[in-house]
Formats: C-alpha cells, structure tokens, sequence
C-alpha cells in the first residue's frame, strides 16, 4: 500500500510524465540512419535533386555509410533517401561526401558538427537595417546550400552586431557570401556621335564629363569615356526570379573549360528601358551569319563587370523580360560554385549597408564528436562517483541509487527542452548542463542532510524537507538571477549557457526535486 501510495503522489506522478515525454522528444530515429550529405560535386547526378543536408538511408537495399557513398558504382544504382527514392544509372562514384546521420532529434550545434562562427558588424545599421541585413543573408546561404544556418542580432554600446552561425561550409564560402553587397546592375553602351546620342528615335546633347550621370527619359546615363555613354536598364529591384531549375540553368564544357549560365526574369520596367534603349542600336552580323545589335549589354555586381553578353537582332526594340547571366570557368567545379553564388546573391537581393568581418572560427566536427562523447563519459561518472560518496556519507544505498536516477532524469528533461524549442546543444550548452546537474545534486544533498542529520533537533520530517526546500528554491532564484544577464546581453554561445542552466535549474525545482524529496519522505518514514 505504501508503494502504490508513492506513485500516486503529484509530485512523483509529474516527475515521470515529464521523464517520458522528454524521452520521446528525442527518442532514436531508427529508420533515418544512414548519411547525411555534407557536400555534393558538380559532376554528380545527384546534384538536381538532393543537397547539403539531406538524407542518403539505403544504397541498393543497404543501409549507407561512408564506405558505400565513396565505392564506383555501374548500371541502376537505387538510393532511398528523404526526398524518396530515387533511381540513377551510373558508371562511377555518386560524387558526394556526407557524416552519419544523427539518430535523434537533438539540434547539435557546429561545435559539434562542424561548421563556420562569424561575428559582423554592418555601417551605421539601424534595427531595419539589421533585419534586412539577416532576411538578405538567410536567402543567400538558403540558395547556396548551406541551410542550418542561425543569426543572431546583439546591441553593444548603440553598436550593431551579428553573430552567424552554419553548420557545415568553408571559411572561404562564407567570406565569398558576406563580402559582396549585391549591387545589381546591366548596363548598355552607346556611341556618342558628335557630341549627341540616338536614344528613343530622339537625338540627345550629351556634353558632360567622364563619370558624370544624368538623366533622359526616366533613364540613367553615365558618361564612360569620349565615345560612349552607358545607360542603365537593369537593378536589382528589376529582377524579379531567378530561374533554378534545368531548364533555365545550366553547365557546359566548352574546349578550354565549362560554361555555365542562367535566366532572371526580369521586370516590365526594366525591359520597358531595355525596349527603349536598343531601339535606335544598328545591326552587325557576326560568326556564322547570325545578327547581333552592335553594342552589348553589360552585367556589373557591386560595381564590378560580370559579364558582357550579345543582344539578338530580334530583340532590338522589344520588351525582354528573361535574359540570361552566363559566365565560364577552367573547372567543371569551379564553373558550378560561381554560378551557385551569382545565383544566390541576384536572388536575395543587396545588403542596405556595407558589412565588416570582425571574427570568423572554422570548427573541426571530429574535435567536437570527440568532445561530446567525453563528456557524456565525464558526466555519468561524475553522477557515479557523487552518488557512491552519499552512499560512503549515509550507509544506505537506497538512498543512492535514487540519487542517480534524478540526477540523469535532469539530463533527460534538459535535452527534451532543447528539442521542444529547438534549441541548438553546443559545447556552451554542454557547460549549461553539467553547471544544472551539478547544482541538482547539491539540493539532492541539501534534501538528505536535512532529513537525516536533522533527526537531532525535535522537528518533524516535513519540517525538515521544507527547511531544505527554502534554501534549495532561494538558491535557484539567484542561479536565474545571475543568468538573466546573459541571457539578454550575451552572445550566441553565453546565451546557450544561460539558457541551459535556467532550464536545467527550474525542471530541478519544480519537478525532479519535489519528487526526489517525496521519494526521500517514503524510503525515510
């Protein structure tokens, strides 16, 4: 009767409800083992249909690892992956690379997996500058690949700041992501004749100095050299898609390298002074009889020519809204990572400031994968080793063994949390944790002592547990107290400590603790 009496108090009731749903929040995902794609090489067929991130679970009814993903394979090859299944005829290697798949739903941070910490600071950023700054920089790294990314805005001193996290990428991709504005523009020359140009079947007095702008029509001009004004038809605010798909994207040998290029649709507006501009452009005929306007149109990025492209006789005076963006490289790898880029800056638009690079750490996820097994090693023992000590303390292992089963419960719920609100486990979390657990046995002592060593003064047992749960819940209230502050003002990884530890702190005081006390009451009485 005691017993049943026991597990039919709240407050143990409680303590395991909340053990078995944290349980199941992060309970394994047996059916999604396999690997998880890190990169993937231009010349693979997977590359139009998976990317970095997703899952690759069996290979021709095998479950995948590193050795199957890296072997030569010849006819059908069968891939079950998160995308489904997938069927390729090959002759070689499927070209990717990926790690074990994790098989829980536990969020490990790129201390762990590996990855790229950034910390940057944009010019004279206002809080819309730095929302747009984030919204522009999700759409860059989400186009390029490279999805588990985290931004965080911090204020220091009237000072912006942003702290970018991604898991997996290279210092160099990131750099390459940051360092361009995304000032969009396309540009098509034309000549001036006797200080006069042609522009609309109007002829213009063009009399100004080099680099100086002005304006016909609604349309921008700048004067480049003594022979030519260019006139701008494109911004970024005239692209509208940026095509993706095989269709209007592609990668090409040619005989010194690979050619690649895509299609942008583009707005009425812009093909409005597209239409306007070539109008009055004459005609040459070039290689192969094919007829061209005379001048191109040119491609610039942060001020800075891309590309120079033919215009087709056929679209002289016409509304073009889809022209497409090509470019060439010596490797077929090379060729598919620029245009990678190109595509996700013209797709995210330009960043409204210009942004400087104070800190960037590259993060080894074997260090991390290492780190993290010691400490979950550490951990037990020290739970162990605390417990064997109560037991050398109290002479009664009953009272132990409970103490083992609380403190690792604590563990449970804390990474139960961190999946209920998606929250990243780093090595700062990691820290939280053992700060929270390690803070969970000493009220567990507190509990003991003042139930058994307490049985010298006449106070009654209740007495004494509320004696000690006065002390445990004033000494929780300053743990949050002291993380308040981190919590606000801190950088990424003082905020996964911060937030570890409130949580690991009060699942202690409102569930393991009330419940270990109860257990403590029942095995005493």
């Amino acid at each position: 009767m005691r017993v049943k009496k026991l597990f039919t108090d709240f407050r143990v009731i409680l303590w395991i409800v909340v053990v078995v749903m944290a349980i199941v929040a992060i309970s394994p995902k047996l059916s999604e083992q396999g690997i998880s794609i890190t990169s993937i090489n231009a010349s693979s067929p997977l590359t139009d249909v998976l990317q970095r991130g997703d899952k690759i679970y069996q290979i021709n009814g095998q479950l995948a690892d590193e050795n199957l993903i890296s072997k030569p394979y010849f006819g059908e090859v069968q891939l079950k992956t998160n995308k489904g299944l997938l069927f390729y005829q090959m002759n070689g290697t499927l070209g990717v690379s990926g790690i074990k798949a994790e098989k829980n739903r536990l969020h490990f941070g790129l201390d762990i997996r590996g990855g790229i910490r950034a910390i940057i600071e944009p010019e004279n950023a206002t809080e819309e500058m730095v929302q747009s700054i984030i919204t522009t920089m999700q759409t860059r790294i989400n186009v390029y690949g490279l999805k588990e990314s985290l931004f965080r805005p911090v204020w220091s001193e009237g000072r912006a700041y942003i702290q970018i996290e991604i898991a997996g990428g290279t210092k160099e991709e990131l750099i390459k992501l940051l360092e361009h504005q995304g000032k969009f523009e396309a540009y098509i020359p034309l000549k001036i004749t006797n200080d006069q140009i042609e522009f609309n079947n109007k002829k213009f007095d063009v009399r100004t100095d080099i680099n100086k702008t002005f304006e016909l029509d609604g349309i921008a001009f700048k004067r480049v050299n003594e022979t030519y004004v260019e006139a701008l038809v494109y911004t970024g605010k005239d692209i509208q898609m940026v095509y993706l798909d095989p269709q209007h994207s592609w990668l090409r040998p040619v005989e010194n390298g690979y050619t690649w290029g895509f299609q942008v649709l583009i707005s009425n507006e812009g093909a409005e002074k597209f239409k306007k501009v070539t109008a009055n452009i004459p005609v040459k005929t070039g290689i192969g009889s094919e007829q061209y306007l005379e001048e191109p149109i040119k491609l610039y990025l942060d001020d800075k020519i891309m590309d120079q492209l033919n215009i087709a006789a056929g679209l002289k005076g016409q509304l073009y809204t889809t022209p497409a963006i090509t470019g060439g490289a010596k490797t077929q790898d090379e060729a598919m990572e620029e245009k990678r880029r190109l595509q996700s800056i013209l797709r995210s638009g330009s960043l409204p400031t210009k942004i400087k690079i104070l800190q960037m750490d590259e993060i080894s996820p074997r260090l991390g994968a290492r780190f993290l097994s010691s400490a979950m090693i550490a951990g037990l023992a020290a739970i162990i080793t605390v417990s064997f000590i109560v037991f050398i303390r109290y002479r009664k292992l009953r009272l132990a063994i409970p103490m083992i089963l609380v403190s690792l419960s604590e563990v449970l719920i804390i990474l139960g949390a961190s999946v209920l609100i998606n929250w990243t486990i780093d090595l700062a979390a990691i820290a939280g944790i053992v700060a929270a657990v390690g803070t969970g046995v000493d009220s567990q002592i507190m509990i003991l002592d003042e139930s058994i060593m307490g049985e010298k003064k006449a106070w009654s047992l209740k007495e004494r547990l509320k004696r000690a749960f006065f002390m445990i819940f004033g000494a929780a209230g300053t743990t949050i107290g002291a993380m308040l502050p981190l919590l606000v003002l801190g950088f990424g990884m003082l905020r996964g400590f911060a937030i570890t530890t409130i949580v690991g702190v009060l699942a202690g005081v409102l569930v393991t603790r009330p419940a270990f006390g109860r257990i403590v009451e029942y095995l005493l009485e």
